[in-house]
């Protein structure tokens, strides 16, 4: 059985379908504007009830979605549908840490609206009885999207003297895959890559470079986290971008 079902067909889950050759693949999305070669597209909006059309046994769910309204709901529904041992692997984020250096047994202490709604959603993911792998990454950097565009908007950024944690999308999406593909679905993963340089020293030479800006970075720093990435290492999965600073990242700007 080679089939993978993705809830939410974003920026991610189009990454990770192109590594899905030899699989049959099936993704929602809330508005469906456009035919993907190798994925099966369905229309599906957070609450209502999981399509009949969608086979209840799969290789694996994926869960792409950002945390919004009736996330949960469709999860409690989702559990009820597909059948107990098919294994989920859930997308979350570093922002349920709040500060310091952390790894995967850090306090859940995020602040943001977002983060709190997606420790609400580990919780549940945790009590379920169902195998459940929960994957925190970065922020996604890639040759479609970049934080510096945003920055090189601004004549400020706050906490410049904080470290990145970034991780590239390709490799997300392979850490996905390398969980299929060696079963293993009961722990939760940091993704970010080895680059935890200041928020100054990371993004002026990106903003320099491909928008001739100059943006000044604070130093006032009030929630300086590090993120720890060795847990998705020990288990034999290996970065393709480990550095995502210039030169190591000339392919971003679109």
């Amino acid at each position: 059985m080679n089939k993978i079902m993705i809830f939410g067909y974003g920026h991610l889950a189009n990454y990770f379908s192109q590594l899905l050759s030899s699989y049959s693949v099936t993704a929602t999305k809330t508005n469906i504007d456009k035919t993907i070669n190798n994925v099966i597209l369905l229309e599906y909006n957070l609450g209502e009830d999981i399509p009949n059309t969608i086979d209840s046994n799969q290789c694996a769910v994926v869960w792409t979605i950002p945390p919004k309204n009736k996330y949960l709901e469709t999860l409690k529904k989702a559990d009820n549908f597909f059948n107990n041992n098919v294994p989920w692997i859930f997308i979350s984020s570093t922002s349920v840490y709040k500060q310091g250096h952390v790894s995967e047994d850090s306090p859940l202490d995020g602040e943001s609206i977002n983060a709190k709604t997606l420790i609400t959603l580990e919780k549940y993911l945790s009590s379920i009885n169902r195998r459940v792998a929960i994957l925190r990454p970065g922020g996604l950097v890639d040759e479609h999207r970049h934080p510096a565009k945003i920055l090189s908007q601004k004549l400020k950024v706050e906490g410049g003297c904080d470290p990145v944690n970034l991780v590239h999308t390709t490799d997300v999406a392979r850490f996905i895959l390398y969980l299929i593909k060696n079963k293993q679905y009961l722990d939760t993963y940091n993704l970010v890559s080895d680059t935890h340089l200041s928020k100054k020293e990371y993004y002026q030479p990106f903003i320099k470079k491909y928008y001739n800006k100059e943006v000044e970075f604070k130093n006032e720093s009030k929630k300086s986290k590090s993120v720890e990435n060795s847990k998705s290492k020990s288990i034999g999965f290996k970065y393709n971008f480990l550095d995502v600073s210039l030169p190591n990242l000339e392919l971003f700007i679109s």
